[in-house]
């Protein structure tokens, strides 16, 4: 893999918690084609957003892909 390919990004917020925890570094990589499937943890931005959203994948369809944090409190992703 290409150095310029991976990223690194801080995870800050409750949404992932207990997996994750604000201040955790994050390694990601890009998928490349590779399917995404449910209970794959992603990075992405919102339609209409700006900010990145590190949740997880919970189904994958013809209508798209639903994500949720792991954190009970949490609904899935519009």
């Amino acid at each position: 893999m290409k150095p310029m390919e991976q990223k690194y990004v801080s995870y800050v917020g409750p949404s992932m918690n207990p997996l994750l925890m604000g201040g955790d570094g994050l390694h990601i990589v890009p998928y490349k084609g590779r399917p995404i499937r449910p209970g794959d943890v992603i990075v992405f931005i919102r339609p209409g957003g700006e900010t990145k959203v590190v949740h997880r994948v919970v189904s994958v369809d013809s209508r798209g892909i639903k994500t949720r944090g792991d954190n009970p409190s949490n609904h899935v992703d519009p």
